[in-house]
């Protein structure tokens, strides 16, 4: 597993995580950079784009630069999500990593080994649920009149409340092969629900295609976009 593109979405909000987790990733993921990135940029980055570009190539990166369309969602949170779906035509690598800027890099460059599966689809992080419920209501109602999928089980989960329960996957770090992204781009050219791990997943699991969910420490800290959780994690990271 070398062949892959790095992929970031980025916004004037998650620019600032992006510019303060980068160093943890040099330091303690520098096979990153030997590799292609792209990033997708919306429209309200800003100077901060300079910012990330100056700090990428003094890591030996110049990422291709790709803006989000209008056409890839309704508002904002939806062409973010979408980008990691709909930039897949654009990848020439075999897999791409799809990455948050809220990452922290806590662990060594091997963190890869043993723990991807070339032939799987998605390799990510295990997760358990998907909540709201009703995503999968409509995951369901929607993958029913796709060819590829509607004679295809619906995948097993138990409901409580609002929380369904199943073996899934989580992607603030996921790596996807290329060529089922592209596949599921062209039947779903918008998102059915907002987002984009639930989505791939799904579909990745109703066509019956193989998903390696991973266990345990990947040398990554999501710090789900709490500034001071990111800020302590990233002093801790560069110590």
């Amino acid at each position: 597993m070398n062949d892959f593109t790095v992929t970031v979405a980025v916004d004037f909000e998650h620019a600032e995580e992006l510019l303060e987790v980068l160093p943890t990733w040099e330091r303690n993921k520098p096979s990153l950079f030997l590799r292609p990135w792209v990033l997708m940029i919306s429209s309200d980055v800003g100077v901060r784009l300079i910012d990330i570009t100056h700090v990428l190539s003094g890591f030996g990166v110049v990422p291709m630069m790709f803006r989000i369309p209008g056409k890839w969602g309704e508002d904002h949170r939806s062409r973010m999500l979408n980008s990691f779906l709909q930039i897949s035509p654009h990848i020439t690598t075999r897999h791409y990593l799809k990455i948050d800027t809220d990452c922290v890099a806590i662990g060594i460059d091997s963190w890869f080994r043993g723990m991807l599966d070339d032939d799987a689809v998605m390799t990510a992080p295990a997760w358990s649920y998907t909540k709201p419920a009703y995503y999968l209501d409509h995951l369901d109602s929607w993958s029913d009149q796709i060819p590829c999928m509607q004679n295809l089980p619906r995948p097993l989960r138990e409901v409580y409340d609002e929380t369904a329960r199943s073996s899934r996957v989580t992607s603030y770090w996921s790596f996807i092969q290329t060529a089922f992204a592209r596949s599921l781009a062209a039947i779903c050219p918008l998102l059915p629900v907002p987002s984009q791990d639930t989505t791939m997943w799904y579909a990745a699991n109703r066509m019956q295609a193989p998903i390696h969910r991973f266990h345990g420490n990947s040398g990554w800290l999501h710090c789900g976009s709490d500034p001071k959780r990111i800020t302590s994690a990233v002093e801790k990271a560069m110590r």
